[in-house]
Order: structure tokens, then C-alpha cells, then sequence
């Protein structure tokens, strides 16, 4: 700042030596200031415009976990208020135990795009581009939830994650809130021995930086990590261990391959494009 200040002095005093005798007294401060700020202006733009032909900053992947499927659990320290039991903000009754979450790493991102390539299903080359921006920006957790709610209505709110608050909570106790939660999918509707069971998929997108500090948000040496999904009467999550390095790169079991790829790398990436500028 003290760099530019002087710059705009020296343009300020050039501009004075130059200017129309009639035009009167210039404020020298105010001269300095309207300088300065022109000169820190230029060189912003020239930053972004090295950044922008240098392409876009690539963020490093920091937390990995060591199996990218979740099943859903209940917090046992999570008060429940049996006056709410059974209401959409009732946690404990809205969500199945075959629910899970799948962390959309870029494991999950390369094994999509290779089973595309040998399916010869046909990807557009913008969606390339856009799959490697958003694995490099961001952490999507790709939530399957069922419900088994005798009432409809719950049942079909619990899936759409109404009047949930969802949540990355890490090992040493700090909150990531989402940028976005996109629809993956309309609510499915099956019927089983018991009556109904409702699903939906919900895409929830975190920064991998702050926003406001860049800062990395969730550091490799993180143990664990959850995805909470919060109500005001109990709490559940999803929690993946992080991966030693021993665990980094492993491969996938066919169950886990065969999860994975119920959803395809176009149909994924079309629903999440909007990503590659959201925080431009």
C-alpha cells in the first residue's frame, strides 16, 4: 500500500506542474488518493488477467478419506424431543438406515469419465473442462436418503432435507457450511412390505478454501470427517475416516465401483456446471 501511495504522489505532482493555470487549487491528499487508487486498479486487473491466461488456480485435493461411501448414522449426544418425534425436523424417524453419502473425489470423477469411455457414451468436451474445474474447487457429497414415514408429506420432506441444517463437521470440532444443495434427483417413490419408501439424491457443494480467506477448509491431516444433517429435535451424519498413506490411491471394491457409477460422469456434471462459476 505504502508502494502505491507513493506512485500516486508522484503522478498527483506531475498532474499539478501540468495542469491549466485557471483550473485552481487541487487538493494534494485528495490528488494522492485518486492516483493511488487508479495505479492499485491496474495492477489488480493485470493479476487477473496473468491468472486467467495462466488458467484456472488449481487448489490442492486436501482431505482424502480412506472409503468415499458413508452409511448414515444417529449422534447418540444429540438431544431428542419426544414432542417432535415424527415431524419432518425429527431426524431419528425421517431418514433409513440404507441411506449413504458418496464423496465425489477425483477417484470418483476419473472411474465415471473411464466408464463412459468404455460404454462409448458420447461427452462433451466443455463437460471435461468443467468436471476437472469443480473436482479442483470443490467438495460435492452426493447424498442417497430414504424415508419409510407412514405420512407422505414427512416422508417426502425429509428426502428434500426441509428444515435440515447439513453441515462438514471435522475432527477438530469446525463447521464448513455448504455453498449450494442441488437437486440430483426427483423424489422416487417405491413400494415395499411396510408401505411406502421415498428417495431422493441431494447434491451438497463446500468450497475446498474460505471464501473470505482462502484458507483451506478441510486440510489433509484432518482423522475424520462428517456430514451432518441437523435438526432442532436429534442430529445424524455421515462420517468418513481420512486415508493413511498406505490407503491413498486403493482401489475400489466392485460393490463400491458398482454404487458409484448408478450415476453417469455427463448426467453428474450437467447437474453441477453451474459450479465452474459460482465464486468467479
Amino acid at each position: 500500500m505504502r508502494d502505491f501511495w507513493a506512485v500516486g504522489c508522484d503522478l498527483s505532482h506531475h498532474f499539478q506542474d501540468h495542469a491549466p493555470s485557471n483550473c485552481g487549487a487541487i487538493n494534494r491528499t485528495l490528488l494522492c488518493a485518486l492516483c493511488a487508487a487508479v495505479v492499485m486498479c491496474c495492477v489488480s486487473c493485470a493479476t487477473r488477467a496473468s491468472r486467467s491466461a495462466a488458467g484456472p488456480e488449481i487448489t490442492p485435493d486436501g482431505f482424502v478419506p480412506a472409503c468415499v461411501i458413508a452409511g448414515i448414522a444417529q449422534d447418540a449426544g444429540a438431544s431428542s424431543d419426544p414432542a417432535k418425534a415424527g415431524t419432518p425436523n425429527d431426524a431419528a424417524e425421517s431418514f433409513s438406515r440404507t441411506s449413504d453419502a458418496l464423496w465425489v473425489s477425483r477417484e470418483v470423477m476419473a472411474l465415471r469419465r473411464a466408464e463412459a469411455a468404455r460404454a462409448d457414451v458420447p461427452v462433451e468436451p466443455y463437460l471435461d473442462a468443467a468436471a476437472n474445474i469443480i473436482t479442483d474447487k470443490y467438495v460435492i457429497v452426493e447424498c442417497h436418503v430414504f424415508s419409510d414415514l407412514k405420512d407422505e408429506n414427512l416422508a417426502q420432506d425429509a428426502v428434500g432435507f426441509h428444515g435440515i441444517s447439513a453441515y462438514l463437521l471435522d475432527a477438530d470440532g469446525r463447521k464448513t457450511m455448504p455453498l449450494q444443495t442441488i437437486i440430483g434427483t426427483p423424489v422416487k417413490v417405491e413400494e415395499n412390505a411396510s408401505g411406502k419408501r421415498f428417495s431422493r439424491t441431494n447434491l451438497i457443494v463446500f468450497s475446498k478454501n474460505d471464501v473470505w480467506t482462502g484458507a483451506q477448509t478441510l486440510p489433509a491431516s484432518l482423522a475424520s470427517v462428517r456430514l451432518v444433517l441437523e435438526c432442532p429435535a436429534s442430529r445424524s451424519y455421515f462420517e468418513w475416516a481420512g486415508a493413511s498413506p498406505s490407503q491413498a490411491g486403493a482401489a475400489l471394491s466392485p460393490q463400491q465401483s458398482a454404487r458409484i457409477l448408478e450415476t453417469g460422469f455427463t448426467e453428474f456434471y450437467e447437474k453441477v456446471f453451474g459450479l465452474t462459476h459460482l465464486l468467479d
